[in-house]
């Protein structure tokens, strides 16, 4: 008679996640929950996370920006939340944690001069009520890193991987076998299961898929954080919501707020040729260069843009091109037990507004299929067909989103009419 008490295939195994993003941290909390420790049966995987940014920099570099957890996917992110045991946890660090519901924000599409074209509020969702929410990024990569140590995940900061060789088995059908992985401190480690949540850049995706790069979208984008003393000073609606404003003539304007004391404002424009990339530091003459520009244009909007910019940290002035990928499948047969979630598998620019959501349900879709498969094949090919397919969907949103953004003359007017006709008859979730 067959054995049907046989355990896991990750029973007892090493599990390698390189990078301490959304994605990683994520998953890392949702393996500790597919696999209990009271699973006398299966023994849990050891979960490995390295990180090539030092634990301060990696959260102290995302300060000045904020995300947007929504619900209208099943799950959508907030959902993945409420199944990781941290909604309430992250709710408390988020933007409006301590609002009203009628002061809580949302997201908006507005003219410029932020009069409301389209004005999504999102309705409480399940028999828990579950709210989207604003957050800044840098208080929910902080609150995923403890919950993955409580969970039970090794971290390994400063510690990048820069090396991938797969030890394909010869046993098995497919032959997965194992994957040795090279880490920057010098050291070496043997993973039954690889998992790249190292970015949209990833290094992982380059040394084993290096034809697999980003693609430029022909819009560039900059911005900065603009620091007030207190929250009343922040000019009202970006205190409290979010969204895209039309109108600036070819250049896309984005706000937020980050938490209760600075707001974030993001221009953007089409360009045939990718600029450079500019991050802090940044000499005087770039900032100098970077904040006229900002102050000029902004005359294309409300001024209260133009206060936000001139009360920008400089040290938050970045710019950078927006690219994305599409998603794509994943071949253990042939390289080995690595998979790639999060952006490293489908990148997408920040006009998709997607980015941490899918990072949250591709932990949370890995990690149930990894649980309910008999092989590791198995699993990824379950996986897979839940991730393209979302993939593929915001993809062609964000892209859509850019158009909009940047519309002019008679395109602006034909986007406005069909807005306003959506605000009269949708209302979707955040």
């Amino acid at each position: 008679m067959e054995n049907t008490n046989k355990a896991h295939f990750l029973s007892s195994k090493t599990v390698v996640i390189a990078g301490a993003g959304v994605a990683g941290l994520s998953l890392a909390i949702a393996l500790a929950q597919q696999f209990p420790l009271e699973d006398v049966q299966t023994q849990r995987p050891r979960i490995l996370v390295y990180e090539r940014d030092s634990e301060a920099d990696r959260i102290a570099g995302r300060q000045g920006y904020s995300l947007s957890l929504r619900t209208d996917s099943d799950p959508g992110g907030i959902q993945v939340l409420e199944r990781l045991g941290l909604y309430k946890r992250i709710r408390s660090v988020s933007v409006n944690a301590h609002d009203s519901e009628a002061d809580r924000g949302c997201f908006n599409i507005w003219d410029q001069d932020f009069n409301p074209v389209l004005r999504i509020h999102g309705r409480p969702v399940g028999p828990k009520g579950l709210l989207g929410m604003r957050v800044g990024r840098g208080a929910l990569q902080c609150e995923l890193a403890a919950a993955a140590v409580e969970a039970g995940a090794e971290i390994h900061w400063s510690t990048a991987v820069i090396g991938v060789k797969p030890l394909l088995g010869t046993g098995t059908t497919p032959p997965v076998g194992q994957v040795e992985i090279s880490l920057s401190d010098g050291a070496a480690v043997v993973a039954d299961l690889l998992i790249a949540a190292d970015g949209s850049s990833s290094k992982i995706r380059s040394l084993l898929l290096p034809s697999h790069g980003l693609d430029y979208t022909g819009i560039y984008l900059w911005g900065g954080t603009g620091v007030f003393a207190e929250r009343t000073q922040i000019p009202r609606p970006v205190d409290r919501d979010w969204g895209a404003v039309l109108g600036g003539q070819g250049i896309g304007l984005f706000v937020s707020p980050i938490d209760s004391t600075s707001a974030l404002w993001s221009m953007s424009r089409a360009s045939p040729t990718p600029q450079p990339s500019l991050r802090h530091p940044l000499t005087q003459d770039q900032i100098d260069a970077m904040i006229d520009e900002s102050i000029q244009l902004s005359a294309r909007f409300h001024p209260l843009v133009r206060d936000l910019v001139q009360v920008s940290d400089p040290s938050s002035l970045i710019q950078l091109n927006a690219m994305d990928r599409p998603p794509f499948a994943h071949d253990v047969g042939a390289l080995g037990p690595v998979v790639w979630i999060g952006d490293a598998n489908h990148a997408v620019s920040p006009f998709a507004g997607n980015g941490a959501n899918m990072a949250l349900m591709d932990a949370w879709d890995l990690a149930e299929c990894l649980k309910c498969a008999a092989t590791l094949q198995d699993a990824i090919v379950a996986y897979d067909a839940r991730v393209l397919p979302r993939g593929n969907g915001v993809l062609k949103a964000s892209r859509w989103t850019i158009d909009i953004s940047h519309a002019s003359g008679w395109k602006f007017w034909l986007y406005r009419y069909a807005l306003w006709v959506v605000s009269l008859f949708v209302r979707v979730p955040v």
